[in-house]
């Protein structure tokens, strides 16, 4: 007999992919009026193909992601995963929901996988105690101390929930103390705040980052996943995110660009933003994406690589990952939830290719496991 929890969870299951659902269709609605060259009817056949190869999550699947998908990279591929599909099938299906948190939390990161892969944090904020960046409890006035002997520009990061660039805050170190153009660095309000949040110095990026735009800290996107099948930890996708005019961050949500990375190196002839508009040049800096090559990307999958293996319990990362000016990699954040598609699947094939199939079975083996859990308690 099933328990009163159970029920309840799959009562919000289904409300809640409703939701999603319906926002995706709203979605597209609008994307279908900005850009309607992107939905142009594709040969019935090829479209009716697509429909059943996703029908098997039991869903209605229509043709608009299929569209969409298509007329942007121009390959006729059944593997574009409609996004609905993917945020309330195969994400949760992947990763745990109940780690997802856990493994996202940036004050937390350190302490899973040493310090390296991270830049540099002097100051750390948990639950309204400050903490040094080797996880030292001290007071504010320590915390002051550490930040002066420092004397470097620093980015406030918000430590949990943060997405799109949101939630960061640059702070450049003038005439003895850190300002944010307008205010200075107030420690026992971020103490008082009560927010989870970290203290870390700015990254001097790699001459190949900035030369797109400078006044942005350019990060690569790198997906990895632990394969269902073997364990093997794989690359699927790279993007490099480009910040557009003075803006300080990358992320499209903010403005950015994207633009694809071949296993080759190559970059993709065309980057886009939120909106799927597309640039072959960057609009401010000019430079040209057809032609670029970026020579590290053997060195850049390994560092990738190296930090999903660290995490068993999840098979699916984003990576958001700085090159520095010494040619080092730094980790900017792991993402574990709500990871973004549109921009992975519009360069170089869906996005688990070539595991579609490997991925799809696995997610079907496990459409009712516990992870499924949105309620919680003693007698759930």
């Amino acid at each position: 007999m099933r328990s009163i929890g159970h029920i309840a969870n799959e009562l919000l299951r289904i409300f809640l992919e409703r939701r999603v659902r319906y926002a995706y269709q709203r979605k597209l609605r609008l994307m279908r009026k900005r850009c309607p060259a992107f939905f142009m009817e594709r040969e019935r056949v090829e479209e009716a193909a697509y429909r059943n190869y996703w029908s098997r999550f039991g869903w209605r699947v229509g043709v608009d992601w299929y569209r969409y998908y298509r007329n942007r990279s121009g390959k006729n591929l059944l593997s574009y995963v409609p996004n609905d599909v993917y945020y309330c099938k195969i994400e949760r299906a992947l990763n745990d929901p109940n780690q997802c948190a856990f493994w996202a939390n940036k004050n937390l990161f350190e302490k899973h996988f040493g310090i390296d892969p991270f830049p540099k944090t002097y100051v750390r904020v948990i639950f309204g105690s400050i903490y040094d960046g080797e996880y030292n409890e001290i007071t504010i006035d320590q915390a002051r101390s550490i930040l002066i002997s420092a004397s470097c520009d620093v980015v406030l990061k918000i430590a949990e929930e943060s997405c799109g660039g949101h939630g960061l805050t640059f702070y450049l170190w003038r005439d003895g103390w850190l300002y944010d153009g307008v205010n200075s660095l107030d420690l026992r309000l971020l103490v008082n705040a009560g927010q989870p949040c970290l203290l870390q110095k700015i990254i001097r990026q790699a001459e190949f980052c900035s030369r797109f735009n400078p006044s942005s800290v350019n990060t690569f996107r790198v997906v990895t996943l632990r394969r269902p099948k073997t364990g093997e930890v794989v690359v699927l996708k790279r993007i490099l995110r480009i910040g557009v005019g003075p803006s300080k961050v990358d992320n499209q949500s903010s403005g950015g660009i994207s633009v694809g990375i071949f296993d080759d190196g190559r970059l993709n002839c065309q980057a886009f933003d939120r909106d799927g508009v597309s640039f072959e040049n960057h609009p401010t800096t000019g430079i040209r994406f057809s032609g670029q090559h970026y020579d590290m990307v053997t060195n850049l999958n390994a560092f990738a690589v190296s930090i999903a293996r660290g995490v068993p319990s999840l098979r699916l990362l984003s990576l958001d990952i700085a090159m520095c000016d010494d040619g080092s990699f730094k980790c900017i954040e792991v993402n574990t939830y709500g990871m973004q598609i549109d921009f992975l699947q519009t360069f170089d094939g869906g996005m688990f290719d070539p595991y579609t199939e490997e991925v799809i079975d696995y997610c079907l083996e496990r459409a009712d496991r516990s992870a499924f859990r949105y309620i919680r308690g003693f007698y759930f």
